[in-house]
């Protein structure tokens, strides 16, 4: 079997081989040689990262294995020589910023877990030694983000092995080309638990969380104390909403937002918990802080929040 030499790029933030629970930069050391960094453009959303080009021998390898995860939100395909990832390429995933959503509690979906955790098994890497080769991330921070119940969790997702074509719980070993298909093994309530953790651990950065929203310019209908309202929305997140209003409001009322986005329809319970005024005539600003919502508000959040 003949190999002709291939670039590919390996995704990744700077971070360091083994991290050794250190923080900071540290030089990313894969195997086969050496490569430059350079910064590329991430995703639409402008977030840089920086990548390396590497070009495999042109002496075939001892082994050279292909492990593929597909699933419906995205794919990706980890290539392994002689046991040691090669290069990684993924559709859909966005792991530039994977774990950066993960500490400041965005959307992180079990699809991007998955892959990540692949990796893990594929350079006998524990989770948060990938997080630190995958993104610039603090040691100490992803430490303290991520508990016990989360990284076990984490860790039964790709206990899996194959069995006369079903999936099993059990160890999942890489040899030849494997297809992981991930839509089939996760069951709904796994999925369903992931989103419950990752809220979780979102919840105790919540001042943080709450800060970094995206923005939104939408009517939205409010239910207030003193009546019904008409505001409109500048930005919103998991955590929360700033909303252009009429001054019928105060700090610590309940109020319930209700707006139309693209074909989401929320009904969204908050607080007020801060405003301040934009003039005398100009409406004021609201900030609002989304109390409990059930299964199916925050799916329909997370989707408009995954489609700005």
């Amino acid at each position: 079997m003949s190999h002709r030499p291939q670039k590919k790029i390996v995704a990744a933030r700077q971070l360091g081989p083994r991290a050794r629970g250190m923080s900071g930069t540290h030089a990313l050391d894969l195997p086969m040689g050496s490569g430059e960094y350079r910064a590329v453009r991430g995703d639409d959303e402008g977030h840089e990262f920086l990548a390396r080009e590497r070009e495999l021998p042109v002496a075939a390898p001892r082994v050279c294995d292909t492990v593929r995860l597909r699933g419906q939100q995205g794919s990706g395909v980890i290539h392994l020589v002689d046991g040691e990832v090669a290069w990684v390429s993924t559709t859909g995933f966005g792991l530039p910023s994977f774990a950066r959503r993960l500490i400041d509690g965005e959307i992180v979906g079990a699809h991007e877990l998955d892959l990540v955790l692949a990796l893990c098994k594929a350079e006998k890497l524990n989770f948060i030694e990938m997080l630190l080769r995958l993104e610039l991330a603090d040691a100490g921070a992803l430490s303290a983000a991520l508990s016990d119940d989360v990284r076990a969790h984490m860790k039964a997702l790709l206990s899996m092995r194959e069995v006369e074509g079903s999936w099993e719980r059990g160890s999942l070993s890489f040899s030849g080309e494997l297809t992981v298909p991930l839509d089939d093994v996760l069951s709904m309530d796994e999925l369903e638990r992931w989103g419950l953790i990752i809220a979780h651990v979102g919840g105790s950065l919540g001042e943080r969380r709450d800060e970094e929203r995206l923005p939104l310019h939408a009517i939205a209908g409010v239910d207030a104390p003193r009546g019904h309202v008409l505001m409109m929305t500048e930005n919103i997140s998991r955590g929360g909403a700033l909303l252009r209003s009429p001054c019928i409001l105060d700090i610590g009322d309940k109020i319930i937002v209700k707006l139309t986005v693209g074909d989401e329809k929320l009904t969204l319970p908050g607080t007020v918990t801060r405003f301040r005024r934009c003039g005398i005539r100009a409406p004021q600003a609201v900030g609002v802080r989304w109390g409990a919502l059930d299964d199916e508000q925050e799916r329909a959040l997370e989707r408009v929040l995954a489609g700005l």
